[in-house]
C-alpha cells in the first residue's frame, strides 16, 4: 500500500466516526424536542426537516422521497444503506477503512468500530421506534467514544496517529460551521422571521453540543470547549506540524515536544 493511499485510509476514518457521532448528536437531541410536540405526525414533521437542514441533507432527502414521513427520515438518516451520509454508510466506510489498515493500528481498536458496525447492521426503525431512541442513540456515540478511547490509548504517536486526528477535527470544524450557518438564521436579529419551535429546537441542538446561551462567542472565540472552532482548528494543526516534523520539514516546536505529542 502506497503511503499516499494509507494516509487517506486514516483520514477519512477519522472524518466518518466523528460524522457518526456528530449525527447520533443531532439526531438524539431531536427526539427530545421530539418529547414535547403534539401526538400528531404533520406537526413533527418540521422538526425533523430542521435537522436534516442542519446536517445539509433535506435536498437529497426530498428528491428521493416526495412523501415524508418521521420514519422514513429515521431511515433515511441513521440505516439507508444507499444514503452516504447516513450513519450506518458512514460506520461500514469507517470499518472498511480500518480492516484495511489493520495491521497499523491495534487489535482492539478495529474490534471497537466492527462490533459496532455488527451490533448496528441488525437494526431496524420500527424497533428504534418501538424500543428506546434514547438509548439506541446513546449507544452510538458511546461506542464512537470508545474507539476514541481505545484509539487514543493504545497507538503510538506516529503518522498514523495524526492523520486520523487530522480527519476527525477537519470534520468537527466543518459540523461546526454548519452549525453556524444555522444560528446565523435563527439568531435573535432574525427571531421574528423563524417559528419559536424552530428556534426552541435549534438552542436544544446546541445545548446537547454542550453550548449554551451566548453561543456564538462561544463557538467563533472559547479555544476550551472541545466542539468550537477554535479547539478543532488547533487540534487539526497540532497533527500537521507533527506530519511535517515527521517529514523532516517544518517547524520543531518545543510546545508541542512538550505537550506529549
Amino acid at each position: 500500500m502506497s503511503r499516499r493511499v494509507m494516509e487517506d485510509i486514516f483520514f477519512w476514518l477519522g472524518r466518518y466516526t466523528e460524522r457518526v457521532d456528530y449525527h447520533a448528536r443531532l439526531i438524539d437531541a431531536n427526539f427530545q424536542e421530539y418529547q414535547e410536540s403534539s401526538g400528531f405526525e404533520a406537526d413533527r414533521l418540521p422538526l425533523w426537516q430542521r435537522l436534516m437542514e442542519m446536517l445539509g441533507e433535506l435536498q437529497s432527502y426530498q428528491t428521493g422521497h416526495p412523501e415524508p414521513g418521521e420514519k422514513s427520515i429515521l431511515f433515511f438518516l441513521t440505516l439507508d444503506p444507499d444514503h452516504a451520509n447516513s450513519i450506518a454508510s458512514c460506520l461500514n466506510l469507517a470499518r472498511n477503512n480500518a480492516r484495511a489498515v489493520r495491521e497499523r493500528i491495534p487489535g482492539f481498536v478495529w474490534e471497537a468500530i466492527n462490533e459496532t458496525y455488527l451490533w448496528l447492521r441488525d437494526k431496524n426503525i420500527s424497533a428504534i421506534f418501538e424500543a428506546s431512541p434514547y438509548l439506541f442513540y446513546q449507544h452510538i456515540k458511546e461506542r464512537i467514544a470508545l474507539f476514541y478511547g481505545i484509539a487514543d490509548s493504545s497507538m503510538l504517536r506516529r503518522h498514523e496517529w495524526h492523520i486520523l486526528q487530522c480527519g476527525r477535527y477537519m470534520e468537527r470544524a466543518e459540523n461546526t460551521v454548519r452549525i453556524l450557518q444555522m444560528l446565523v438564521k435563527c439568531s435573535e436579529v432574525c427571531r421574528d422571521q423563524v417559528s419559536p419551535e424552530q428556534y426552541q429546537q435549534l438552542l436544544t441542538l446546541l445545548k446537547d453540543r454542550g453550548w449554551g446561551r451566548g453561543v456564538s462567542p462561544v463557538l467563533c472565540i472559547r479555544a476550551d470547549c472541545g466542539k468550537c472552532l477554535p479547539f478543532s482548528f488547533a487540534q487539526f494543526g497540532i497533527p500537521a506540524l507533527c506530519i511535517l516534523r515527521v517529514a523532516g520539514a517544518g517547524p520543531q516546536p518545543e510546545a508541542y515536544a512538550a505537550s506529549g505529542g
